[in-house]
């Protein structure tokens, strides 16, 4: 009975579902991409030895791969310190990748995960022609329908959604609605005097 395997790190288990993948597919190119994984890990520029043994390789066989790696400029190697880091061609692909996201579509695809795990209805806001724009909604079940209209301006100072667009946009995106807001301020029905503009919310969230 042959022994059983040691239990690896996910960085390992990377390189081995390359080693195992199908015939037809490119095994260098697997094992390459798996190596990046590695990389990024590692969380800083790593020898070739720190690389080999948190994938599970052999330093020769790690080698090879990274030399691919480095012609092709996704890993820059600094002869100097003899470590690897992150290539002037990955980071221009990542900076690519990130500007052809959805940010509404990866937003819209957590919206019934966050109310489902909260009971709270929630929404997306961006900023609009007159401040934070509900574009959509997930409503809770709760005792009471809670409900915000996709297309429902928002108050800047007295929403959650408003005061993450103040501590975030400069003044001049958002005075001219602080100053209309404060314009149609009544105290004696809203219960309390309008609230300072604050950038702490960055810090210590709402």
């Amino acid at each position: 009975m042959p022994p059983a395997k040691k239990r690896g790190s996910s960085d390992s288990e990377d390189v081995r579902s390359a080693a195992a993948m199908p015939r037809h597919g490119n095994r260098s190119i697997v094992v390459g991409v798996s190596l990046l994984k590695v990389m990024a890990r590692l969380g800083r520029p790593s020898t070739l030895t720190e690389i080999a043994a948190a994938a599970a390789m052999s330093p020769p066989r790690a080698h090879r791969y990274l030399m691919g790696l480095v012609l092709t400029e996704l890993v820059s190697h600094d002869p100097y310190t003899g470590r690897y880091e992150f290539g002037s061609q990955l980071v221009e692909l990542g900076v690519t990748a990130v500007s052809r996201l959805d940010g509404v579509k990866l937003a819209t695809e957590k919206l019934v995960e966050i109310t489902h795990r909260t009971g709270l209805t929630s929404s997306i806001s961006v900023w609009g022609s007159y401040g934070p724009t509900v574009i959509r909604s997930e409503t809770a079940h709760l005792d009471s329908a809670v409900r915000t209209r996709e297309g429902r301006t928002l108050s800047l100072l007295r929403t959650a959604s408003g005061r993450i667009f103040l501590a975030y946009l400069t003044p001049q995106e958002t005075q001219a609605r602080i100053n209309q807001e404060l314009r149609e301020w009544d105290e004696q029905i809203i219960g309390a005097p309008p609230p300072r503009p604050t950038t702490s919310t960055r810090c210590g969230g709402m």
